[in-house]
């Protein structure tokens, strides 16, 4: 039965809270403690006086005084929702994380209307993991995200607490049944492939590395070649004992019903051991297999053979599937310009060269990498003014120095007879990167010849 405000009582638990609040004003912690204690214990249906009492008892580490408090004050505050909330929360300081959750369940029990109450929904499910009660806190999260128009931050939750089992607690296994619940809310089909991959992690990080490849391969059900499961899937096959499941999983490619993703792994795992051509050689075969069953290689897949192909100075073929690419992807500025960049590196079919630089910067006219791609052309052709006004825009548009940028100006200044000039752009390309092919020796060249002049 509460206090009556014409009682005795009453006044005594009122006046010893307002001297508490005194003592607090007056930095004296101890006596603000004693005094709102005693008039918790005066007047216990008060919540003012059991708030200001626990949370000076947690404040000087009597958190077990506080949790027994907050258990007494629970059973006088049956019905009130802030009082469950607090007792909830000195639970889990106490780290009596059971006993804390059930205390804000207790809490959206008595609000059931409330799907606002994001916190204490996060606490209860917190504590129940922090409790070892994981399916309890998983079915909590499916509760939780089935309800429409969530946070960012509500939304994400399943994937953070994954996170934390993986990175932090060093317990993959238990991130598992979150990601089945990521994979649940999962909208997209890039969404699905990125929570298949993440679950091959997982997998692996338990050791079950069958399947976690598994998952690996399930991503491309989603979204073929997707890059992520790629790369993991070509580094398991480099950390093989040997190249035999790798060969095999090449030899695959001619009849594969997935030959896209199964030249893509093929070619990541021959890169990662430093065999380009058979690297190559892998998505050539991909590409030819999806051919055969009717299919188009997508913008990307292409790219990739062909910038191995260029990389590996097998040039006229990279040329091929970049026009048979572009051919079909009439758009594909990238592509574009990565041929154009091609044959004027290697100072051949500038005039068609030009062409398609010209033709990918009406995509992106801003491009700086672009822009370079068309002044490194008129250099080719020797038109010196005009490269550099295109090199020289390439430079101020480039987010950051750029080694090769600074590179062609000095070639082309060079070539104007700006010699010195050349050397300046020269010598900052070199700080940058220092592996720019022949750099050093036109610096040496270019600082000779303005001796000899001097």
């Amino acid at each position: 039965m509460s206090v009556n405000p014409d009682d005795g009582g009453f006044s005594s638990a009122l006046a010893q809270y307002t001297s508490g609040l005194l003592y607090e004003a007056d930095g004296n912690s101890t006596a603000a403690l004693a005094a709102h204690t005693a008039a918790h214990r005066l007047d216990p249906y008060a919540t003012a006086p059991f708030v200001r009492a626990t949370l000076g008892m947690i404040e000087t580490g009597q958190t077990n005084a506080a949790l027994i408090m907050a258990r007494e004050s629970a059973e006088y505050h049956k019905e009130r929702p802030e009082v469950w909330a607090l007792y909830g929360g000195i639970a889990e300081q106490a780290n009596h994380n059971l006993e804390a959750a059930r205390a804000f369940a207790r809490c959206l029990t008595l609000q059931p209307d409330d799907h606002d109450n994001w916190e204490v929904r996060l606490a209860e499910i917190r504590n129940l993991f922090m409790a070892g009660k994981d399916y309890r806190a998983v079915e909590r999260l499916r509760q939780m995200t089935a309800i429409t128009n969530l946070p960012s931050q509500i939304s994400s939750a399943p994937l953070q607490w994954a996170r934390h089992f993986i990175i932090k607690e060093r317990q993959p296994r238990r991130s598992l049944p979150l990601i089945d619940l990521m994979m649940e809310q999962a909208k997209t089909a890039e969404e699905r492939a990125a929570t298949w991959t993440f679950r091959g992690d997982a997998l692996m990080l338990t050791g079950k590395t069958n399947q976690a490849c598994r998952s690996y391969w399930a991503a491309f059900d989603e979204q073929p070649a997707h890059n992520p499961a790629v790369r993991r899937l070509g580094t398991y096959l480099v950390n093989r004992p040997n190249t035999g499941e790798l060969t095999k999983l090449t030899d695959s490619i001619a009849k594969s019903r997935t030959p896209l993703s199964t030249a893509m792994v093929c070619s990541a795992a021959w890169n990662g051991l430093q065999e380009s051509d058979k690297a190559a050689d892998a998505l050539l075969q991909g590409r030819q297999r999806a051919l055969q069953r009717g299919d188009t290689p997508p913008v990307f897949y292409d790219l990739t053979l062909g910038a191995i192909l260029d990389e590996i100075d097998r040039d006229d073929e990279a040329a091929s599937v970049f026009l048979a690419a572009l051919a079909v992807h009439t758009n594909a500025h990238v592509i574009m310009n990565h041929l154009a960049y091609m044959w004027a590196v290697n100072n051949t079919n500038l005039q068609e060269a030009q062409m398609w630089s010209e033709k990918s910067l009406t995509h992106e006219p801003h491009n700086y990498a672009y822009i370079d791609t068309l002044g490194w052309i008129y250099y080719r052709q020797g038109r010196f003014h005009d490269a550099l006004n295109q090199l020289l825009m390439s430079a101020r548009l480039s987010p950051q120095p750029d080694s090769v940028i600074f590179d062609h100006i000095g070639d082309t200044l060079n070539a104007l007879g700006r010699r010195a000039e050349a050397i300046s752009f020269w010598r900052q390309a070199l700080s940058i990167d220092q592996s720019v092919p022949d750099l050093e020796e036109k610096l040496k060249k270019a600082i000779g010849l303005i001796l000899e002049e001097q």
